[in-house]
């Protein structure tokens, strides 16, 4: 079949076609695929309280979601102990560990990782969900060094940063490791 076979000619309308009916019909400022892959994988694209109302309230867009992380998802961080009420300091998750550290300053905290060589020395994206605060909170991390280490500096005075902090201290929080799309040029 080549490019001038009218099969395949009428093949594009048809899908021409289809996409301008899908567009049309979606309200506008509705969650789809797209938004939920670009707001997961791109380090620049926020998780929004729109986004993650979606993810919580349609099983559809959950789906995607799990899609999402089976494609991109390189490890993952489980929940802890369903009955624990504290707060966590250290986590750990397949292919490493991850801890806590109040800094010398007040509201600084280090979020710092060992990761396995099984794990690859790029920046990743961690998506932690929390059902309890219905929200994903995501953090783009920046490559582990040659030992597998990495240090974030966080601040619980930054808004992003304490929903970061909350997540990741709330023991029925899990979380995903993805790989960052690449940025477009």
């Amino acid at each position: 079949m080549n490019d001038d076979d009218p099969i395949f000619e009428r093949a594009n309308q048809l899908f021409a076609a289809g996409q301008v009916i899908d567009t049309a019909q979606r309200p506008q400022g509705a969650i789809g695929t797209a938004e939920i892959y670009r707001s997961l994988t791109e380090p620049s694209q926020p998780i929004t309280d729109q986004i993650s109302r979606a993810l919580f309230t349609s099983p559809a867009l959950r789906a995607v979601f799990k899609s999402v992380q089976r494609r991109v998802g390189i490890s993952e961080m489980p929940a802890m102990a369903a009955a624990s009420d504290r707060t966590l300091s250290a986590r750990t998750f397949e292919g490493g560990e991850a801890r806590l550290t109040p800094a010398r300053k007040g509201t600084q905290v280090y979020l710092t990782m060992q990761m396995d060589p099984s794990l690859p020395r790029e920046p990743l994206l961690l998506i932690l969900i929390s059902d309890a605060g219905n929200r994903l909170a995501k953090r783009l991390l920046p490559a582990a060094d040659d030992m597998g280490e990495l240090l974030v500096v966080l601040d619980r005075q930054n808004a992003e940063d304490a929903l970061f902090l909350a997540a990741f201290e709330d023991p029925q929080s899990e979380g995903s490791f993805m790989r960052a799309a690449p940025a477009e040029e």
